[in-house]
């Protein structure tokens, strides 16, 4: 019996510790933590429509500094034919480094990694239509904006893209990324 109430009396002081971690963390970061589960689910899903659902109607993409700034529009039609060509996703995730919140604005530092099969579409890294192991891993700082509905992103600025196809660095650094072309 005293082994029962010594295990009941540890099991709700985890619980109480849970309960205080949990509650630590503010309810804004929470929330953008989940909208990037949300993306991330949808990049392994391949489902374009479930990403967009997180993006603002104002949204913009920029691919590098030096690169264009993307519509929503251009950027949805860049991702519906990058999710054409990954055949197989193995991982996506997103890891936060930083959040500012002020108000109902946010800006989050983030590395965000994909990997996964790809096939070689336009015969940039082999032979048209290869398909190669890839792992694409972006540094982005992402401005996001409370809506009635919830946090959306409205900017995000890719920092640095590093590539690599079948282990081999293809693209790294803070240059134009041809495959978006």
């Amino acid at each position: 019996m005293r082994a029962l109430v010594a295990a009941v009396v540890f099991l709700s002081v985890i619980a109480a510790v849970a309960y205080l971690i949990v509650r630590s963390v503010p309810s804004t970061q929470r929330e953008i933590e989940a909208a990037y589960a949300r993306l991330d689910s949808a990049v392994r899903s391949g489902d374009v429509n479930a990403l967009m659902a997180e993006l603002a109607p104002d949204y913009h993409e920029q691919r590098t500094m030096q690169g264009r700034l993307l519509s929503r529009s251009d950027a949805e039609a860049l991702y519906r034919r990058a999710f054409k060509d990954w055949d197989h996703v193995h991982n996506q995730k997103a890891d936060i480094y930083r959040m500012a919140v002020r108000g109902n604005s946010a800006n989050v530092v983030v590395e965000r990694t994909l990997s996964g099969k790809v096939t070689d579409s336009g015969g940039l890294y082999g032979p048209k239509g290869k398909v190669h192991d890839a792992t694409l891993v972006t540094m982005e700082v992402d401005s996001w904006t409370k809506t009635p509905t919830g946090w959306l992103m409205n900017m995000r600025s890719i920092a640095s893209i590093d590539l690599l196809i079948d282990k081999q660095h293809m693209h790294s650094g803070v240059t134009e990324h041809h495959h978006d072309d």
